[in-house]
């Protein structure tokens, strides 16, 4: 994996390194060059070392002993773990992914590296949060919040409802998201005042979220009345701005083993004024200043990960179900909804606005572990509670081109209906970079007929005829 490397002169080189953990090369081995006027953003050694580091998280992740076996382990026993059933679905990233961008201080970039894997990851507690931002955000349109086009003009929250009917339904609605996340957390952003006799303070400011909606509406007069039913409204209010036990829980979600394209690849961001950065404002920024790439690691395009979900039925939970009529199911559909929704709309990790972070949303939920009444029994469930086909043992997720168009090829003209759906799926989610070249080429009036029927027959089970990967940032 490393043979021998340096990161300045004199320094002792890693001879023979082959069992690093990316983790700790990537950490705690940091490069350097030594400052001098001809090279003072001291960066010769950094592209290196990402370079290493990347072929030892590459390294780490192709070895079926550790890696994949781990992964086996790690399944079984979310299947084996008792009571409600682990959701669990894939997603890949559309465009590159930097998560834990604060990591590493030394370099001033950082990548998250699961610490015994050491493969990149997203954490469990990281998707809780974004998935609680995306089920406030519904939420918040559910009570009747429209934002408008500036969030950051002053606007007034929805008014609360008259009718203690309709607003105890919009609560049931509230005490749901409670109960799942143990809280309505979410605060609206806040900004400064001028400096008066007081002093300086701060605010509400910007988009309104279901804790200020509720406040606000728990803070009026208008229900108190409405005597003792409109007392019991307002008590209701107040207690769901109080936290409890949350009834989910996210695992890390982790890249999906068998994937034949690159996992990490490094990347430059260019600063075109370091003089104003590195003065924190005190030098202006002008187009005489010089460039600084600096260069750091993100997950490649087109890299699924597995992400996966538990929900508990405590107590709280159980009575929000029962208060909006929703079963078990229901619920983890609905959190499957939010979880895939933020990944493709919010996006995970850093520099989302510049296109990093987005998922796709091809892939249905599963679920692993204790069956419920009606389903087939352990094992994996699907949506409807069927459990679903199995991949065809001839579609490996290591066929080059030339493999990939004879296993086509023959399921075009042998497999039966289902089977063909099932392989054209597969397909354009594993093989999407090879499968949009063939697009392309025909584009250009190169690949013959059998390539033309090949792409046709792709898109005709493929949803809306391109299908997941396929359409990918092609």
């Amino acid at each position: 994996m490393i043979s021998s490397w340096t990161t300045r002169p004199g320094a002792t080189p890693l001879d023979g390194l082959r069992a690093a953990s990316p983790g700790l090369l990537f950490h705690k081995w940091q490069a350097w060059d030594e400052s001098n006027r001809r090279d003072p953003s001291r960066t010769k050694a950094r592209l290196p070392h990402l370079e290493k580091v990347g072929e030892a998280v590459e390294a780490a992740y192709r070895d079926e002993k550790l890696y994949a076996a781990w992964i086996d382990r790690y399944e079984s026993a979310l299947g084996a773990l008792p009571g409600e059933p682990v959701t669990r679905i894939e997603r890949a990233t559309i465009w590159r992914l930097v998560v834990g961008m604060a990591t590493n201080p030394a370099l001033e970039s950082g990548l998250s590296l699961h610490p015994i894997l050491g493969v990149p990851y997203l954490s469990g507690s990281s998707l809780k949060g974004l998935t609680h931002h995306a089920a406030e955000q519904a939420l918040a349109e559910a009570l009747g919040y429209q934002m408008p086009d500036d969030p950051w003009e002053e606007h007034q929250g929805p008014e609360c409802p008259s009718d203690l009917e309709e607003l105890n339904a919009l609560l049931d609605q509230a005490s749901l998201v409670r109960a799942v996340f143990g809280s309505l957390a979410v605060e609206r952003a806040r900004r400064a005042t001028d400096r008066g006799s007081g002093g300086a303070r701060t605010v509400p400011w910007g988009r309104w979220t279901p804790r200020a909606i509720l406040e606000a509406w728990s803070e009026g007069d208008s229900l108190e009345r409405q005597g003792d039913p409109g007392l019991e409204a307002q008590a209701r209010l107040r207690a769901l701005l109080e936290p409890t036990g949350g009834g989910v829980a996210f695992y890390d979600a982790l890249p999906v083993p068998g994937q034949t394209g690159p996992l990490v690849e490094t990347d430059v961001m260019t600063p075109h004024y370091p003089k104003y950065y590195d003065s924190r404002g005190g030098s202006p920024p002008s187009d005489d200043q010089d460039p600084r790439p600096v260069t750091f690691l993100s997950v490649a395009p087109d890299v699924t990960f597995r992400f996966a979900f538990r929900l508990r039925e405590t107590p709280v939970l159980r009575e929000a179900m029962s208060r909006v009529e929703a079963t078990g199911k229901e619920v983890r559909e609905r959190v499957a909804r939010w979880l895939t929704g933020a990944l493709a709309e919010q996006g995970a990790g850093a520099k989302t606005a510049a296109g990093y972070g987005y998922f796709g949303r091809e892939e249905p939920a599963e679920e692993v572990g204790t069956a419920e009444p009606g389903t087939a029994g352990g094992g994996v469930v699907g949506e409807e509670g069927t459990s679903p086909s199995v991949p065809p043992p001839r579609l490996r997720s290591d066929l080059g081109a030339g493999e990939l168009a004879t296993v086509l090829d023959e399921a075009m003209g042998s497999a039966s209906t289902e089977e063909q759906e099932e392989i054209a799926r597969l397909a354009l989610h594993q093989y999407g970079k090879i499968i949009r070249k063939w697009r392309k080429d025909l584009e250009k009036g190169k690949g013959g007929d059998q390539r033309t029927k090949r792409v046709e027959w792709l898109g005709r089970f493929g949803a809306g005829g391109g299908g997941g990967e396929a359409e990918q940032g092609g």
